[in-house]
């Protein structure tokens, strides 16, 4: 929280591996959205502009953890029941944190041999994997045999089939509606409906730019999109939303 508020208010936070410079307002809205998501560390380095001569500094921001939107996440899916659940993120960053702390768990269930415990079944659609292996989570996941799929939004948007979930949750909103729209449109396909009713849940870090991201999504038109381009806009939203 303490380096949101910072990136918010200055476009510049402080981590415990470096300090974290936003150059613009759309590079502040994105490392805004990934520390509403998780901590982070940031690698600068310095390199070479091929056009100009120039030396420049690169920064790398890697998400670590914690993550509060996965902690409470995970802590919830028990209350799911046998429900199977495609969870969305803009982030591939943040779906390779969840999928890291799922293997953990697996792996501390296993080695506790819990009977009345089961483990995590899942599969990506990242844009990581090759067709086969995609195609093969997605059969596997409409078959009944994958607790949850874990899609990026931009993969996961289109050409996808995953209509066997009755419940989306997101990690994260894509600040594109067209976007939004498709990703929830690969579960709730018109015609093609498994269940009557689909549960969307959204896991919101609240005084952040995604309660921003909400407000402008239930608006007609691309709302934010306009925020985005004017920075006296985008600074009056994040002001509104402290």
């Amino acid at each position: 929280k303490k380096a949101y508020d910072e990136m918010a208010k200055s476009l510049v936070a402080d981590l415990e591996s470096g300090r974290l410079v936003a150059a613009s307002s759309l590079v502040q809205i994105t490392r805004l959205m990934q520390l509403a998501a998780s901590y982070a560390e940031v690698e600068n380095e310095e390199v070479v502009d091929e056009e100009t001569g120039e030396i420049k500094m690169k920064q790398t921001v890697r998400l670590v953890g914690p993550s509060n939107k996965i902690d409470a996440f995970l802590s919830d899916l028990p209350d799911y029941g046998d429900s199977q659940i495609v969870v969305f993120s803009p982030s591939k960053q943040v779906i390779n944190l969840l999928e890291d702390k799922i293997i953990s768990m697996n792996e501390k269930e296993e080695k506790a041999k819990k009977a009345n415990k089961d483990i995590i079944t899942y599969g990506r659609i990242t844009g990581d994997e090759g067709p086969i292996e995609r195609q093969n989570n997605v059969d596997l996941f409409q078959a009944g045999k994958l607790k949850l799929m874990l899609v990026t939004t931009q993969a996961g948007g289109t050409g996808i089939t995953l209509t066997n979930a009755d419940v989306a949750v997101y990690l994260g909103r894509n600040y594109r509606k067209i976007d939004d729209e498709q990703s929830l449109a690969r579960v709730h396909r018109i015609g093609s409906e498994k269940f009557e009713r689909i549960l969307c849940v959204d896991y919101v870090s609240p005084g952040t730019i995604d309660e921003v991201i909400m407000q402008s999504l239930n608006q007609k038109g691309d709302v934010l999109q306009s925020i985005l381009k004017d920075n006296d806009m985008l600074i009056n939203a994040l002001k509104n939303n402290d």
